[in-house]
């Protein structure tokens, strides 16, 4: 498929890095396949839209004792990596940068680096029982503390940092960002973007629209800028609350414990569905239960994609099409989009 990567056998980010294009396609497409076998599904799945590589705008890097990088195949131990093939060349840069800021850390955690239009965002995570609360040290005005943070001012000045976190504390930000810190986005622009025209196509001559596990709005935003009337609904606040900001309807829900029911969901054209891995079992039930005629199910989890439609389709819907999406380069993950319809 394309250059190996120097870290290949050690990094356990990439998996499937040494295939031919052909048998990559072949065993991304079987992922899918399989899942729905599994659950007694046969349904034509559309070719495999390729993001490619390069494109990763966000990733968590481990740290310990000041090495930064990732874990090594299902171990602990880290792989100080200096180069990677699948992210943006704006976050690859940063890398040597980070490592050198890692030295600084104590203990060991995550550093999760979200590359915006702002500049690069940065959360560091550390363990709790490894770690001490930085706030806690600050409060001493330790000669420690006043160089930890003239490190990181540095560092956010030198490195186009738009905000850096650690450990609960904004110790950097350079302006307000419309979004919450350490949030959830779709791994690429590229692959969002692609996400965005499925759901769009999907949704088509529908009218009212409920977004489900809306996050962020990736779906909400450009459905109601299409001219759709749409309510967005998530569990996470602070995310919820950036939406209203902006102005779009949402509303703060637990779709695991507290779904949307049959008579709410019955005044809506179209739901829109992207839960995280675990899937939307409980919605999918109440969905099948509902009158509403047609339904957008975006996945990064195969088989709980294949059991929640297995749901929707004993209960009368039928798949229009299955899209996936390759944004998870050389992995083992995968996106889906599917549009069903009542029959």
């Amino acid at each position: 498929m394309s250059d190996i990567c120097p870290y290949f056998k050690s990094c356990g980010g990439c998996r499937y890095q040494d295939l031919s294009a052909e048998d990559y396609r072949a065993l991304k497409l079987k992922f899918v396949q399989n899942a729905l076998s599994a659950v007694g599904l046969d349904a034509d799945i559309l070719p495999i839209i390729e993001i490619g590589a390069h494109t990763r705008r966000r990733a968590t890097f481990a740290y310990q004792n000041g090495v930064l990088g990732f874990n090594e195949k299902q171990s602990h131990k880290i792989v100080p990596i200096q180069s990677c093939l699948v992210l943006t060349p704006a976050l690859e840069k940063l890398l040597p940068a980070l490592h050198q800021l890692a030295k600084h850390f104590f203990g060991s955690g995550d550093v999760a680096v979200l590359m915006t239009d702002f500049g690069a965002d940065i959360t560091v995570i550390p363990e709790k029982n490894k770690v001490k609360r930085f706030h806690s040290k600050v409060h001493h005005n330790s000669v420690q503390d006043v160089a930890f943070l003239e490190t990181v001012t540095e560092f956010c000045q030198k490195n186009a940092v738009a905000r850096f976190v650690y450990d609960d504390d904004i110790l950097f930000q350079l302006c307000p960002l419309p979004f919450p810190v350490n949030v959830f986005m779709q791994p690429s622009v590229e692959g969002e973007k692609t996400l965005v025209d499925l759901v769009l196509s999907a949704c088509g001559d529908s009218h009212k629209i409920l977004d489900l596990f809306c996050g962020l709005g990736t779906f909400t935003k450009p459905l109601v800028l299409s001219g759709k009337k749409v309510l967005g609904m998530d569990i996470t606040t602070e995310s919820i609350d950036a939406l209203t900001k902006q102005g779009f309807s949402a509303t703060v829900r637990d779709l695991f414990r507290a779904p949307v029911l049959p008579d709410e969901l019955d005044s809506y054209d179209a739901v829109v569905l992207d839960p995280a891995r675990a899937g939307a079992k409980s919605q999918c039930e109440k969905l099948a239960l509902s009158k509403v005629s047609k339904i957008v199910m975006v996945s990064c989890n195969p088989i709980t994609f294949a059991r929640d439609c297995r749901i929707l389709t004993d209960a009368g819907y039928h798949f229009k099409w299955i899209q996936p999406v390759d944004q998870f380069v050389y992995s083992e993950h995968l996106e889906i989009v599917a549009f069903l319809v009542r029959k």
